[in-house]
């Protein structure tokens, strides 16, 4: 596909934080060769930033677990949806380990800001840009928030085994994965900054309150 685009003309791909990095932090500039994937589509990553150095104008969009907002079908919905059912919020563990999120607008708005640096050529060929909204949240708080938001529900830990039970495999697993992604390179590259509610802010302001139970 990119070489019927040619060099000239700007390709941006989808990822996500979908590489064992330990106890680390995703950064935009981390050295991925050699980590192990938690899916095939990691390989994308690398075969964009193996494009760039060849001289075309490619970049990595990496979205965090969460893009929230009005609307949202995703992740906080299915956990909120579950919840309700269940009549229990859970977080996996202690809860310690954080999420990272981004509104969907602002997420639009660096895709934008990627698309136009790739065309002025202020951004490199191959260059990683993160979304996120800030350096994340304890999963026991975003638990605390949705069972404030729900009311007349328990709140509790749970196992690796019943998140992926209760909310489904994959994003079970991922409630109870640290999902942690740093954006001060995106930020100086781009001139991105977020400027819609946290994801925090969206579930105080009653976004998921309608999500029904299933």
């Amino acid at each position: 596909m990119l070489d019927a685009l040619g060099k000239d003309k700007p390709f941006i791909g989808t990822s996500s934080p979908m590489w064992d990095v330990g106890d680390e932090d995703y950064v935009e500039d981390m050295e991925l060769e050699g980590l192990k994937m938690h899916s095939p589509r990691g390989n994308s990553d690398l075969e964009l930033k193996a494009k760039g150095k060849e001289g075309y104008r490619t970049a990595i969009v990496r979205l965090p677990p969460s893009v929230h907002g009005p609307h949202d079908p995703n992740f906080v919905t299915y956990i909120v949806a579950a919840s309700k059912k269940h009549g229990h919020v859970g977080y996996v563990g202690d809860g310690e380990h954080k999420w990272v999120a981004v509104h969907v607008r602002d997420a639009a708005r660096l895709y934008v800001a990627t698309l136009e640096g790739l065309a002025n050529g202020s951004i490199p060929g191959g260059q990683t840009v993160h979304a996120a909204e800030d350096s994340g949240h304890p999963t026991k708080v975003i638990a605390e928030l949705i069972a404030g938001d729900i009311g007349n529900v328990d709140i509790g830990a749970i196992t690796h085994d019943q998140s992926r039970e209760r909310y489904s495999p994959f994003i079970g697993s991922i409630w109870g994965t640290k999902e942690v992604m740093k954006s001060d390179i995106t930020r100086k590259v781009t001139g991105w900054a977020p400027k819609e509610n946290t994801l925090v802010e969206d579930i105080k302001a009653g976004v998921y309150s309608k999500v029904e139970s299933h």
